[in-house]
C-alpha cells in the first residue's frame, strides 16, 4: 500500500482478502479459513500515515495490542502469520 499514491498492488496470494477503500484509508480483511470466520482486519490510513489492527479472530490478539504502526517496527500474528511493515518507501508491506 503506497501513502503517496493512495494505492494498493497485490502480489500471489493463496488467501481470501477483501478490500474497502476511502478518500483516506483501506481496510482489508485477510480471510484465514475457507468459510471467512477466521479474520484479520487491517487499518491503513493515509492521511495519519499509519496501519492499525482492527480485529482478529486469533487467541491472543498480539497483533491488535501491538497498536499503530508508523515508520518503524512491525505487527506480527503468530497464529495467522500475518506481518505488517513500513518500507522505507512511505509504503506498509503486508505479508506472510
Amino acid at each position: 500500500i503506497d501513502y503517496d499514491s493512495n494505492d494498493i498492488k497485490y502480489y500471489s496470494t493463496n488467501v481470501a482478502f477483501d478490500v474497502e477503500k476511502n478518500t483516506t484509508n483501506y481496510v482489508i480483511t485477510i480471510y484465514h479459513a475457507n468459510d471467512k470466520k477466521e479474520y484479520t482486519k487491517i487499518e491503513v490510513d493515509f492521511n495519519n500515515d499509519y496501519a492499525l489492527v482492527l480485529s482478529s479472530t486469533c487467541k491472543n490478539h498480539t497483533c491488535k495490542h501491538t497498536g499503530k504502526l508508523t515508520d518503524s517496527g512491525a505487527i506480527i500474528c503468530l497464529p495467522y502469520k500475518v506481518k505488517i511493515t513500513p518500507s522505507d518507501t512511505d509504503k506498509i508491506v503486508i505479508g506472510g
